[in-house]
């Protein structure tokens, strides 16, 4: 899990240093180089910047948490019953999740149901 949470802040960091996900604070400037910004790499950026930088890339990761959790909460009666299904099966198909995921699509109670 530590390695996942590594790499989300790895990736908004790039967003915001390199592909310009955070124009209205940060203009659109590269602020790293696409090798980073590590030990031995020239400063592009000064310490108000970086501080700019760092607020960013936390906004990015904790809307980016935001979505996931209020998904996974949306669609927690899907989630149950695919669970229930790998517990009984071990195993679920391509055809047969796409199906599961329509059933629950089309049926907005189902998420009281179970």
């Amino acid at each position: 899990a530590s390695s996942d949470l590594q790499r989300v802040a790895d990736v908004a960091r790039r967003m915001v240093t390199q592909w310009g996900f955070a124009t209205e604070a940060l203009g659109s400037t590269a602020w790293e180089s696409p090798m980073g910004s590590g030990f031995n790499s020239p400063k592009m950026a000064s310490e108000a910047t970086q501080e700019r930088i760092d607020m960013a890339v936390e906004a990015i990761v904790r809307n980016a948490y935001e979505s996931c959790k209020k998904t996974l909460t949306d669609n927690r009666a899907l989630l149950d019953r695919l669970t229930d299904l790998l517990v009984e099966r071990e195993t679920v198909g391509n055809d047969e999740l796409m199906q599961l995921v329509r059933e629950f699509a089309a049926a907005p109670n189902k998420a009281d149901s179970h």
